[in-house]
């Protein structure tokens, strides 16, 4: 009898604890990991891309300074760092830089504080800034922007 009022207990707990978890729109990086997030972010973007062909959460360092955390975005049309509002329940855009603003990209090895070896993204506008974001994958990002600048 004790023991089915432990698992009795044990199964409530469990239950109630599954409903306390906050949802997408309360996470750090909003509905990124949901269906919602392209049309949430394009929607907030408003430079008339009709799909988004890269995204990624990241951290951002410009001139080898950590600037903030965020999603990268890549459209046809510009690069972007948005950053999710749990107030307002939107997108903002903390950083954008448009194709035609765009010197190279490039992937590389850079150190982060811990001396720590990490993947980036470098990509370097025409006011000799360099504007890296941390990305496994940069060179698959760097093909695509390469692609796009050749158009």
């Amino acid at each position: 009898m004790l023991n089915i009022k432990i698992l009795m207990i044990l199964l409530c707990t469990l239950l109630f604890s599954a409903c306390g978890t906050p949802g997408p729109m309360q996470q750090v990086n909003g509905p990124f990991h949901t269906n919602s997030f392209d049309t949430l972010v394009l929607s907030h973007i408003k430079d008339d891309s009709k799909e988004i062909l890269y995204k990624k959460e990241t951290r951002m360092f410009k001139n080898g300074n950590f600037v903030r955390k965020g999603i990268f975005v890549l459209t046809k049309k510009a690069v972007y760092l948005v950053n999710w509002n749990k107030k307002k329940l939107e997108y903002i855009v903390s950083f954008k830089l448009s194709m035609n603003e765009v010197l190279y990209p490039r992937a590389k090895s850079m150190s982060n504080n811990r001396f720590n070896k990490i993947k980036v993204l470098m990509i370097a506008d025409y006011e000799a800034n360099q504007h890296s974001l941390k990305i496994s994958n940069a060179n698959k990002v760097v093909k695509i922007i390469d692609d796009l600048l050749d158009k």
